[in-house]
């Protein structure tokens, strides 16, 4: 499967830049029936996005909806291979709150993730999305909550060895 992306010429421009002030934003947007509200997350902290007497939360705000940061999130886009499935590899640092959605998923069910990337300079023009992917193989260490999101893959589907053709199947022509 393909995952080609097609980004802007501003983006293009920025990611190739040798020094640019435009920084590269993935959000991540966890949902399941389970969950009253989906969860989300960012790879920057742009903005205050709460503040109370306690704490003050940074993030960022993309078309109305807040993103919360947080630290050591890696994003492993999928490759441009067409032999293979496209999965994105994700990684994020442990951090309470995030760890305590993910463990309140029932066992033998799977969140949806989506994957969106915004550039820091248009955080609401989404430059890539990757939508509807399953949070499989999570494994929560020490240090990270580690996983794989990706689509089922219809090559593992069971399918039909011949073709329907008039010889096998007169009655269908």
């Amino acid at each position: 499967m393909s995952s080609s992306v097609n980004l802007s010429a501003t983006t293009k421009a920025s990611l190739l830049a040798s020094e640019c002030g435009d920084a590269l934003i993935f959000l991540l947007t966890i949902s399941h029936p389970s969950f009253t509200e989906p969860a989300r997350i960012c790879t920057a902290a742009l903005q205050r996005v709460e503040e109370t007497d306690e704490d003050v939360v940074y993030g960022l705000i993309s078309r109305g909806e807040t993103y919360v940061f947080i630290p050591n999130i890696t994003v492993k886009l999928p490759t441009d291979d067409d032999d293979s499935a496209a999965n994105i590899g994700l990684s994020i640092g442990r951090y309470g709150e995030i760890v305590d959605v993910i463990r309140s998923i029932p066992m033998g069910q799977y969140p949806t993730v989506n994957v969106e990337m915004v550039m820091s300079s248009s955080p609401d023009v989404v430059e890539a999305a990757w939508p509807q992917f399953d949070l499989k193989e999570t494994s929560i260490e020490a240090d990270a909550i580690t996983g794989e999101i990706g689509m089922e893959s219809i090559d593992t589907e069971p399918g039909v060895p011949w073709g329907f053709t008039p010889a096998y199947y007169p009655g269908l022509f």
